[in-house]
């Protein structure tokens, strides 16, 4: 077994863990309502209580309960829910894609980079560095676009495509040609 699999194997047992410590915590919480409820019923002087009677007293208390629910929904709005959602969807994303970056990223059109591209080199008139052409074009994209993703792949294809684009005759400058 390779270190990959071992480690999300034990992960899963610790999420399996976690779920039941969990589902024992709410039992718990069960019992101790229930042991609470027959404390109460002893103070108030019912040493025994029919089936019938518990679930009738029960059925007063529920009902109660969920008249005071509706009106507190009724009160308030709950915009938590929309956030709460995103939160589940990017928890979902990071569990599907958990190296950051790697499928989470917005696409870009490779036209719109490729003429703005094209148009930094043209007002650029000298042979721009690879690294001052990456940052120039991606400043005008807020920085979506990778370094790596820019030097090994869009700016070779786009170099193919278009034909305005050339390396200088210095290593790691490129430059406008005009067609």
């Amino acid at each position: 077994m390779n270190i990959n699999q071992e480690k999300l194997y034990i992960n899963t047992k610790m999420q399996e863990i976690e779920k039941e410590q969990a589902r024992l915590a709410d039992l718990h919480k069960g019992l101790k309502d229930c042991a609470d409820e027959l404390v109460a019923l002893e103070n108030r002087g019912i040493t025994e209580i029919t089936l019938s009677e518990y679930v009738a007293l029960r059925a007063n208390e529920i009902s109660a309960t969920v008249e005071a629910e509706k009106i507190i929904e009724a009160v308030e709005v709950k915009p938590v829910v929309k956030e709460e959602v995103k939160e589940e969807k990017s928890e979902q994303l990071k569990a599907k894609y958990p190296i950051s970056g790697l499928r989470n990223r917005e696409t870009l059109d490779r036209d719109l980079v490729a003429s703005t591209i094209i148009s930094v080199l043209r007002t650029e008139k000298t042979p721009m560095h690879l690294q001052a052409l990456y940052n120039k074009v991606n400043k005008k994209f807020n920085g979506k676009i990778g370094q790596k993703n820019f030097q090994n792949n869009l700016l070779p294809r786009i170099m193919k495509s278009s034909g305005q684009v050339e390396r200088a005759r210095t290593k790691g400058y490129y430059q406008y040609k005009p067609v």
